[in-house]
């Protein structure tokens, strides 16, 4: 996905991707793979482990990028807080959509977490996925991710310096939930200023 641009105070770069999996729909795209120094990243995220599944894709992001003689993202409160807000949105909205059905984006949401300042370039990348049993937990979101270019671009883009991630414990196709026992939703966004 190429990056939308604007020239305004600040200069913002918006990179964005998005994935969806039903566990009735497809199987997983990739094999399982070891993950020895991340936790939990087989567990289905439920509302009082949602916690540690964001815990569980920091860590798989930042394995992946070591992987690759990356510097790692160091996780950022703010991006932590506005990526869950934003799960949580999709999920009581109904909706799958880097875009709001209101017409929020990727920039008005990192502008409302005051990332960034009015004088310095800033960039932002966001990647959400939702999955519904096994292809709900962290290990599966990744590996979706990974197999799929745009979502790669962005999780291992040198430049990006901070990032948070945010799930929320159900999924925007309600049917699909009810139908495979639950699910979740992921956000995670990155950025850089300066």
């Amino acid at each position: 996905m190429s990056p939308i641009t604007g020239r305004a105070l600040p200069h913002v770069r918006v990179l964005i991707a998005a994935f969806a999996a039903a566990a009735l729909l497809a199987p997983a795209a990739a094999a399982a793979r070891p993950q020895p120094s991340c936790r939990n990243v087989d567990d289905v995220p439920t509302a009082s482990t949602i916690a540690a599944a964001e815990d569980s894709v920091s860590c798989l992001i930042n394995v992946e990028r070591a992987k690759r003689g990356l510097r790692p993202v160091t996780h950022l409160a703010t991006l932590g807080a506005t990526a869950r807000a934003y799960s949580r949105d999709m999920v009581r909205r109904d909706f799958f959509a880097h875009v709001t059905p209101t017409g929020g984006t990727l920039t008005d949401r990192m502008r409302r977490a005051r990332y960034g300042s009015a004088t310095k370039d800033w960039s932002a990348g966001e990647i959400i996925g939702w999955g519904t049993g096994s292809l709900a937990t962290p290990a599966a979101l990744a590996d979706e991710w990974l197999a799929s270019p745009s979502h790669r671009s962005i999780m291992l883009d040198p430049r990006f310096k901070q990032f948070g991630a945010g799930i929320a414990a159900g999924v925007p196709e309600r049917e699909d939930a009810q139908a495979s026992g639950g699910g979740a939703t992921y956000t995670v966004e990155f950025g850089v200023i300066g």
